[in-house]
């Protein structure tokens, strides 16, 4: 008698468990929750919030990613996907940066060591009194644990500096840039419409705008652009690409609302630009997006999943 009362409660507690995880599964597709319910199953289950060529997307990572992104830290900022983003659309460009992250530390053989991950985590802790309040303030300020923050975010700075290292480094990189440069300064000499090209190989946020910056005054942009601009006259392209920090610029003085021939310094000017990067992690991974398969599993994602 006492072994059926046993079984019993036994099947019960199996018949509630059973029901609450497909309770919470259930509620995190349609939902997208990001609660501690939700990391908590996701931790058990590999569940699939999206693919990425193919490749799974895990929940945990979502729902990680999500808190972050809602305390304002990113692991990359990139602007280049998408303007004026609502959060869903930032943990979104979020998942695929990291997957792309994946991608090209497998195709550069970049193995960072245990010893290495210590190195930089211990680097970064003493910034804090104790590891103690480490976790303290970690979990006050993005609510997730400090093995979480640095397997997402400190683990990944790593990675992607090293990267950006290997990249710059890589002489089919730069051969690829100068030829690209090369190519856009053969078609625009050719008379081809600058913002066609803009959108075609523009590596900035403004590509598919034709390259347009819209309307600006002076100390808005890169001195080195800025000056080049203000010595055009309108619809003129500047006759080389300027080496700036961020990269290589073909630019066109499009307007200016004061001046004769030529803007005086406070006039303000309309321009369109062609950026071509430095060969780096970001420039890499924005040409992997070009050609990207994503198949979002989560209806929260549905509408945040273009880029």
């Amino acid at each position: 008698m006492k072994q059926i009362v046993v079984k019993k409660i036994l099947a019960g507690v199996i018949a509630f468990l059973l029901l609450f995880f497909l309770f919470s599964i259930a509620r995190m597709y349609i939902f997208g929750s990001t609660d501690s319910v939700s990391l908590l199953v996701s931790r058990i289950f590999p569940i699939s919030t999206m693919t990425v060529n193919g490749q799974k997307i895990l929940y945990k990572d979502y729902v990680l990613i999500s808190r972050l992104v809602d305390s304002g830290i990113f692991l990359k900022d990139v602007v280049s996907f998408k303007e004026n983003k609502i959060n869903c659309e930032k943990v979104f460009e979020q998942l695929v940066y990291r997957h792309f992250l994946q991608e090209l530390a497998v195709k550069y053989n970049i193995k960072i060591s245990r010893e290495e991950k210590e190195n930089n985590y211990n680097l970064f802790l003493q910034q804090y009194d104790s590891l103690k309040i480490a976790k303290k303030e970690i979990k006050e300020k993005y609510g997730i644990g400090l093995a979480d923050y640095k397997k997402v975010i400190i683990d990944n700075i790593l990675l992607n500096d090293l990267l950006d290292e290997a990249i710059s480094q890589d002489k089919n990189n730069i051969v690829k840039t100068e030829q690209l440069i090369e190519t856009i300064d053969n078609k625009l000499k050719n008379g081809e419409d600058f913002s066609i090209l803009a959108k075609q190989y523009s590596q900035d946020n403004v590509a598919k705008n034709g390259g347009d910056l819209g309307w600006f005054g002076r100390d808005k942009l890169v001195p080195e652009v800025e000056n080049i601009l203000y010595g055009l006259k309108k619809d003129q392209i500047y006759s080389e690409a300027i080496k700036t920090l961020f990269g290589y610029h073909f630019v066109k003085l499009t307007d200016f609302k004061q001046g004769s021939e030529y803007p005086d310094d406070k006039s303000e000017i309309r321009a369109s630009q062609i950026l071509v990067r430095y060969p780096n992690t970001d420039s890499l991974i924005q040409e992997m997006i070009k050609d990207v398969k994503i198949e979002t599993r989560l209806k929260k994602l549905e509408d945040c999943s273009k880029i």
